[in-house]
C-alpha cells in the first residue's frame, strides 16, 4: 500500500498488506470504518527496518454504526481494527520521556527537558503534575527545541506549576525521582478514531477464534513505537487496545508505544496469557488506565499511566 485512501467500508485482508517503503517521504493513511485481518497479515515496518514516514489508519463511525459479527451472535463492535491473523506495527524509535531540569511556572511557555533528544516542532507532549493538585496535568506542543541547551518552547504558556531540577531527587526519597515527567505522545506509525462528539473512538481488538470449518485462527499484534490515539468508546468495555481469549501463539505484545486522549479504558486485557507490555504509556484514560482480568503470564514493565480521568456514567447513552 502506497497512498491515501478514500473513506472505505470494510477492509478485510486474507493475504498480505504491507505498507510500502518506495514513496520515500509521502505519508500513507488507511481510512476504513472496519478493518478485519481474518487469516492475513496487516504490517507496516519490521523489527530491524522501522517504518520511517508516516503512516496511520483512521477508523471511522459512530455508536449506531453496525458491528462486525464474527460468528453466530458474537459481535467485537464497530470503528474496529479487529486481528485473528497477524498484525505487526513498527514505527520510528522515538526518545519517550525525559525530566524537568528546571522548575516551570504558570504562564511560562519555555521549560528546560534534557540535552540530546530527539524532539522536533509539532511534537505533542503531556507533562504530568508534580504536586498535591493530580489534576495538574498539561497538554503542549512543541514550538521549538534546542537539543544542546534543553531549552523548549510550547505552543502556549502552563497553566499550573511543576517541580524541576537538574539533578535526581532519587538520594533524597528512597529512590523516587520526584522530577516533573514529560511524555513524547507522537509517534511516525498512528492508529486513530476519527473526531466525534459523542466519545467514541476506534479499538483494536486481538483474539483467538473457531471457524465454521473447524480450523483456528489464532490473532499476534505486535506494536512497537506506535500512538494510539483517540481510541476506546464511551461506558463500553471496548478499550483503545484490547487483548481477549488470545495468546496461545505466546507472541504478542506492546512496546515503546503511548495511548492518549481515550475515551474509555486504554488497555483491557481479558481471557489472556503471554502478552508483553513493556516501555509504553497510558495518558488520558477514562475510568482506568489498564485493565487486567484472568491472565496468565501477561507481564507489565516501565509503564506510565497518567491522567486517568473521572468517567462521567450516563446510563440513558
Amino acid at each position: 500500500m502506497d497512498e491515501i485512501t478514500p473513506s472505505l467500508n470494510l477492509v478485510t485482508v486474507n493475504g498480505r498488506l504491507s505498507w510500502s517503503r518506495v514513496n520515500g517521504t509521502d505519508p500513507i493513511h488507511l481510512k476504513a470504518k472496519q478493518v478485519y485481518v481474518r487469516a492475513g497479515e496487516l504490517l507496516i515496518g519490521n523489527e530491524t527496518h522501522p517504518f520511517e514516514t508516516d503512516a496511520e489508519i483512521t477508523l471511522y463511525g459512530n455508536r449506531k454504526e453496525a458491528s462486525l459479527v464474527m460468528t453466530g451472535s458474537f459481535e467485537t463492535g464497530n470503528k474496529l481494527l479487529l486481528n485473528t491473523g497477524l498484525v505487526k506495527f513498527f514505527g520510528k524509535p522515538r526518545d519517550r520521556h525525559t525530566r524537568l531540569q528546571t522548575s516551570v511556572y504558570k504562564d511560562f511557555d519555555t521549560a528546560t527537558v534534557e540535552t540530546g533528544l530527539d524532539w522536533v516542532t509539532g511534537d505533542q507532549l503531556y507533562f504530568a503534575p508534580t504536586n498535591h493538585q493530580w489534576q495538574h496535568s498539561e497538554y503542549r506542543t512543541v514550538e521549538e527545541y534546542n537539543s544542546q541547551t534543553g531549552l523548549l518552547k510550547v505552543n502556549q504558556p502552563f497553566n499550573y506549576y511543576h517541580y524541576g531540577d537538574f539533578t535526581s531527587s532519587a538520594s533524597k526519597y528512597n529512590g523516587v525521582d520526584i522530577r516533573g515527567e514529560v511524555r513524547l505522545l507522537s509517534r511516525n506509525v498512528r492508529v486513530a478514531g476519527s473526531e466525534t462528539n459523542e466519545e467514541w473512538g476506534g479499538n483494536i481488538l486481538t483474539l483467538d477464534r473457531m471457524e465454521f470449518d473447524g480450523s483456528v485462527r489464532q490473532g499476534t499484534t505486535q506494536l512497537d513505537n506506535v500512538e494510539v490515539v483517540n481510541c476506546g468508546q464511551k461506558n463500553t468495555f471496548n478499550a483503545a487496545i484490547r487483548f481477549e481469549y488470545t495468546g496461545a501463539k505466546r507472541d504478542s505484545f506492546v512496546k515503546n508505544s503511548v495511548v492518549h486522549t481515550s475515551h474509555a479504558w486504554s488497555l483491557y486485557i481479558t481471557a489472556s496469557k503471554s502478552i508483553q507490555v513493556e516501555s509504553s504509556d497510558f495518558i488520558g484514560a477514562k475510568a482506568v488506565g489498564i485493565n487486567l482480568n484472568s491472565i496468565q503470564n501477561v507481564t507489565l514493565d516501565n509503564i506510565f499511566v497518567g491522567d486517568v480521568q473521572k468517567r462521567e456514567w450516563t446510563g440513558l447513552d
